[in-house]
């Protein structure tokens, strides 16, 4: 679970350093941020120092936003409030519309290729679920197998949406797509690496 909480910061360091075009420095110090206020909160104990205890809760209060404040230009941190208000309006919005926002930001993508790109968002996410009713059979094929399958298909269409958007992108938007996707399938990797801890601990059935 820690590795999945640990992706989804990279995640997030990764989007928010594209779109507000982060140096290394800023970016280890934004992980570092988004570290902290992922961390799950400590239980009390009777016999901890209350100055301590005081001094922690007041560290864990200061909100993400002063801290980005700290961290980031006037403009980057007036950008990152334009970004994260027009996503805030997207909560609502198709998973097609949610990943084109991130796209548009983080590769500067102009009006001519948003449309084409958009297309080829809305194919790929239809083939992901036909994917996922497919690997859903009524038969006896274990959950976690079925699972594992549907893993590895995934990837193999991601790399297909690659192949079929570069002509679209010039090289440095590229890159920039390939890395995102390189994100996301880190998730992909974590959750097969505890599918197979879990099978290796799953007894055999009789």
């Amino acid at each position: 679970m820690q590795e999945l909480v640990s992706d989804q910061v990279n995640r997030e360091v990764g989007e928010l350093s594209a779109v507000l075009d982060l140096d290394d420095e800023k970016r280890a110090r934004l992980e570092k941020i988004l570290k902290q206020k992922k961390k799950l909160p400590a239980i009390p104990s009777m016999e901890s120092d209350k100055s301590g205890q005081d001094r922690e809760r007041a560290e864990s209060t200061k909100s993400l936003e002063e801290e980005l404040r700290a961290l980031l230009s006037p403009e980057q941190f007036s950008q990152y409030q334009e970004y994260t208000e027009k996503k805030k309006a997207l909560s609502g919005a198709s998973s097609v519309d949610k990943e084109l926002f991130e796209l548009k930001y983080r590769l500067d993508l102009t009006e001519e290729q948003e449309a084409p790109v958009k297309e080829i968002l809305r194919e790929h996410t239809e083939k992901l679920q036909r994917l996922s009713l497919s690997t859903t059979p009524e038969d006896d094929t274990a959950p976690l197998e079925r699972i594992q399958d549907y893993l590895d298909q995934k990837s193999a269409v991601d790399q297909d949406t690659a192949r079929r958007v570069q002509p679209l992108l010039n090289a440095s938007q590229y890159a920039g797509f390939v890395h995102y996707q390189e994100e996301k399938a880190a998730e992909v990797s974590i959750l097969k690496k505890l599918l197979k801890e879990e099978a290796k601990a799953t007894p055999p059935s009789p």
